[in-house]
C-alpha cells in the first residue's frame, strides 16, 4: 500500500512539474501547436509595464516552485512540511514583490483578480488538509485540494496571456 501511494504521489510530481514546465516555455507565444495544426491564442491579453511584467512573471514562477516543494514534501509524506511550503509560496498572506503586487492588479480584467484569489483561497484549504493529514494519513484528501489549486493556475493561464506595453 505504501509504495502504491509513494508511486502515485511521485507520478502526480512528475505530471504537475512537466505541465508547468510546459505552460512556462509556452507563455506568451501566439500560436500553438496540437497534433501539427497551429491555431491562434485565444486567450485574453492582459498588458504590463516591464516592472510590473516582471514581478508579477516572477510571481507565478514562485507559486511554482513552491507546488514543486509540496509535492516533494507530500512524496516524502512530510505534510507538516508541505503545509508550511504552502503557506510560504502559496497562502493568502504571500506577498508577490516589493508592494504585495498591488500595482500588478490595477492592470488585471476582474476574472484574472478572481482567479488569483481563488487559487490563494484553495491554497489555505490545502494547507488545511495537508495539516489534517498528518494525523489521518488522507492522501487522496491531499491530492485532491493540490488539484484544486493547479486546476485554478490552469484556468487563469489558459484564458490570459500576459504581454509587455513597454520597454
Amino acid at each position: 500500500m505504501h509504495f502504491i501511494r509513494l508511486y502515485l504521489v511521485s507520478t502526480l510530481a512528475f505530471v504537475l512539474s512537466s505541465s508547468a514546465l510546459a505552460m512556462g516555455q509556452h507563455h506568451g507565444h501566439k500560436e500553438s501547436s496540437e497534433q501539427g495544426l497551429q491555431s491562434a491564442d485565444t486567450r485574453i491579453v492582459v498588458g504590463f509595464p516591464k516592472p510590473v511584467y516582471d514581478h508579477t512573471l516572477q510571481s507565478m514562477r514562485s507559486h511554482l516552485e513552491a507546488i514543486d516543494q509540496v509535492i516533494a514534501r507530500i512524496a516524502e509524506q512530510d505534510f507538516e512540511g508541505a503545509a508550511l511550503a504552502v503557506d510560504r509560496g502559496l497562502g493568502i498572506g504571500h506577498q508577490h514583490g516589493a508592494d504585495g503586487l498591488r500595482s500588478g492588479r490595477a492592470f488585471m480584467p476582474e476574472g484574472m483578480r478572481s482567479l488569483g484569489h481563488q487559487m490563494h483561497m484553495r491554497a489555505r484549504d490545502l494547507a488545511v488538509t495537508l495539516r489534517d493529514a498528518t494525523v489521518t494519513s488522507d492522501t487522496t484528501a491531499v491530492l485532491r485540494a493540490l488539484g484544486a489549486v493547479t486546476t485554478t493556475c490552469t484556468t487563469c493561464h489558459q484564458a490570459y496571456r500576459l504581454e509587455l506595453t513597454s520597454p
